[in-house]
C-alpha cells in the first residue's frame, strides 16, 4: 500500500468491512439498525442529504463536501440569474405593455378627433423597426388603409413614431367589416 494515502479499516452501514483510502468514507451514521461509514453511492442510495438525516456525522475534511458546496453554490447562482432575467424580461413586457397602452389611446383619440367610423383591434410594435402596426376594421369590405392617411400623419407628429395601417382580414381571406 502507498504510503502517503491514509488508509482507514471501516465497516459501512451495509455491513461489509472495507479498508480503502480516507478520503472514500465521507462520513458515519450513528443509526442504531445499521451503524457504519458511509461513501458518496450509500450517501446517494440512502438520500441522507435531502433527508436531513440527523444520525450522519460528515467528515468535513473530505473534499466531497467542499465539492458538494461548489456545485449547489454554481446551481443557486444559475437559478438566481434565471430568475433575474425573468423579472427583467417582465419588466420590460410591463413597460412596452404600457408604452402600447398610451399609442393606442392616441390613435383612439385621433380617429375620434377625425371622425373616422373603423373600430381599432389591436396596435403591435413591428421588429427592428420605429414603427407600429394598427390592425383595425372597417365598414368597407376591401383593404381601404389609404382612406385613413390623416390618422398616419397625425400619430406620426404626436408620437415621431410611423403608424402602419392593417385592415384585418376574416379566415376565408376577407377583410372583415362590422
Amino acid at each position: 500500500m502507498d504510503s502517503e494515502i491514509d488508509y482507514i479499516d471501516i465497516r459501512l452501514v451495509t455491513g461489509e468491512r472495507v479498508l480503502k483510502p480516507r478520503n472514500y468514507v465521507v462520513g458515519f451514521c450513528h443509526f442504531p439498525g445499521h451503524k457504519g461509514g458511509i461513501t458518496r453511492k450509500i450517501l446517494q442510495e440512502h438520500d441522507c442529504l435531502n433527508k436531513n438525516c440527523s444520525f450522519l456525522e460528515k467528515y468535513t475534511d473530505n473534499q466531497y463536501w467542499d465539492e458538494l458546496k461548489r456545485i449547489q453554490l454554481k446551481k443557486s447562482r444559475r437559478k438566481n440569474k434565471i430568475q433575474t432575467i425573468k423579472a427583467e424580461k417582465a419588466a420590460i413586457k410591463r413597460q412596452f405593455d404600457a408604452i402600447t397602452s398610451i399609442y393606442y389611446e392616441i390613435a383612439l383619440c385621433i380617429i375620434e378627433e377625425l371622425g373616422y367610423d373603423i373600430k381599432i383591434l389591436d396596435i403591435k410594435k413591428v421588429p427592428q423597426m420605429r414603427k407600429y402596426a394598427l390592425i383595425y376594421i372597417s365598414s368597407n369590405p376591401y383593404n381601404d388603409w389609404y382612406r385613413y392617411m390623416e390618422l398616419v400623419h397625425a400619430f406620426v407628429s404626436k408620437t415621431g413614431l410611423y403608424l402602419e395601417l392593417k385592415h384585418a382580414k376574416n379566415i376565408d381571406g376577407s377583410y372583415a367589416t362590422f
